[in-house]
């Protein structure tokens, strides 16, 4: 019934973005989930996996001479380390 009135009213795609969106809220409240919270937590993954392309790239030869792969891969292994071990270090800025 709910879906037939959000499609006579506001059409397939409308409808259908509204009744997403009630679904969406009310699984936040049901759970507790923030979706603030859950984006930042993709986006540490995402760094990470840069980070870890990075690193490979360097160690397959895609990068600078030897010397400046081995201090880049160090310096990548520190990042990965420190955020690893404090994740909101990103938030406060790299010191």
């Amino acid at each position: 019934e709910l879906g037939t009135a959000a499609q006579k009213y506001l059409g397939f795609t409308g409808g259908t973005l509204v009744l997403l969106a009630l679904i969406g809220g009310g699984l936040s409240l049901f759970t507790g989930i923030s979706w603030l919270a859950a984006t930042e937590r993709m986006g540490r993954v995402a760094a990470s996996r840069d980070k870890l392309s990075a690193l490979t790239g360097r160690l397959r030869g895609d990068g600078p001479s030897t010397r400046g792969r081995l201090r880049g891969l160090s310096r990548v292994l520190v990042d990965l380390t420190r955020d690893a071990q404090d994740p909101d270090r990103r938030r406060r800025g790299r010191p």
